[in-house]
Order: structure tokens, then sequence, then C-alpha cells
């Protein structure tokens, strides 16, 4: 797989890796992005908002914080004091 060149597969992989928190240089072994290539790849993860890799990846990333984020609000309401606070930073975070 290359920056140029991947399939539907590879960014489903891409999400699943990003997903369990794997980091990107990771990723790129995992998905056996030759050696040549990581660079470019690394990059992209990083910088290019609109490339699908760097949407692939960071959708995996935001499903994971989307998961522990309602299993906080979860234990909040159901009494835990100290998930309470953390929920509240959360609350806090999202009013302007």
């Amino acid at each position: 797989m290359t920056v140029d060149s991947y399939t539907k597969a590879d960014l489903e992989l891409l999400t699943k890796y990003a997903q369990a928190l794997m980091k990107p240089y990771e990723c790129a072994i995992l998905l056996d992005v030759p050696v040549n290539d990581q660079e470019q790849f690394l990059q992209v993860l990083a910088n290019h908002k609109h490339h699908e890799l760097h949407l692939a990846y960071t959708k995996g990333v935001l499903l994971t914080k989307a998961e522990l984020h309602e299993k906080l609000v979860q234990l909040s309401k159901a009494g835990s004091p100290a998930a309470q606070p953390i929920v509240l930073k959360l609350i806090e975070s999202l009013m302007p």
C-alpha cells in the first residue's frame, strides 16, 4: 500500500488499527507500507486533513473516543464519583 495506491480494505484496516490506538508509524508497518513510502504516509496522516487516509485514521481514533465518552457518561449517571467530574469537564469543553 502507498499514499497513492490503496484500497477500501486498506482504509478499513487503517480505521481498525487507529481504533485500537495504534501509532501512525505502527499502522504503516501493519499495512505493509514500503519503507521508502513511510515518510509520505506519515505526513499524510498528520497534515492532509482531506485525504482519505487521514480521515480513516482520524475516524478510528474518534470511534474509540466516542466509546470512552459513552462509558464515562454511563458511569457518571450511575453515580460514579470518579466519572462525574470528568463528564462535567467534557460538558464545559463543549459550551462556548
